[in-house]
């Protein structure tokens, strides 16, 4: 997992080219606490297999092939049950190659998202 942007407030971008996490921690900026985040746009591919991606114990996206959705911008929130969006995401490769970029909103000490 590699951690593309983390700028203070607002967003982070996460890639991950095989299997992995992340926790809130990791997505911290300089001066900042984070205290929960959520999934606002999702860039894949997955040749061979398929993205699991988990917020805690919950399975909240599986995505074959190869696609691009923007889900802040249809209003689709996937990680907002039972205190997903403070949990751990964890990226499951199942099979294959591939590659996961995976925009989330921040909560913070600093931000309150907008979404």
């Amino acid at each position: 997992m590699t951690v593309v942007n983390k700028a203070k407030g607002g967003q982070v971008t996460l890639r991950f080219e095989t299997t992995g996490f992340a926790n809130l921690g990791q997505v911290n900026a300089i001066g900042e606490t984070v205290t929960s985040m959520r999934i606002t746009d999702v860039l894949w591919s997955a040749n061979g297999g398929a993205w699991l991606i988990k917020r805690g114990a919950n399975t909240v996206l599986k995505l074959n092939g190869n696609g691009i959705w923007p889900l802040r911008d249809n209003n689709i929130v996937v990680d907002n049950v039972g205190g997903e969006s403070a949990a751990n995401i964890q990226c499951i490769l199942t099979a294959g190659s591939g590659s996961l970029v995976i925009k989330l909103a921040k909560d913070s000490t600093t931000f309150t998202r907008q979404y």
